[in-house]
């Protein structure tokens, strides 16, 4: 079997979305691709199971989810 994710991220400004594309592109592997375009990121991963799809998706959501709180708090300070 083969199970396929696509993630679609979209960001207010493309600084935003440069900075977490650049966090998380270092988790891709071979079993999964991510691609920046301006304000949005698209992510495609595949799996076999659906428990390594779950376990995948949630570990980069949280990678996800740990640059974008790093990315709000530089804003923040430079406001």
């Amino acid at each position: 079997m083969k199970i396929t994710c696509e993630i679609n991220l979209n960001y207010d400004t493309q600084q935003q979305a440069r900075h977490v594309y650049e966090s998380v592109q270092v988790d891709d592997a071979s079993f999964m691709n991510s691609i920046r375009t301006k304000k949005n990121i698209k992510t495609k991963i595949q799996t076999k199971t659906v428990p390594s799809m779950l376990h995948t998706a949630d570990d980069f959501l949280s990678c996800v989810r740990i640059a974008e709180k790093i990315t709000e708090q530089q804003s923040n300070k430079t406001k």
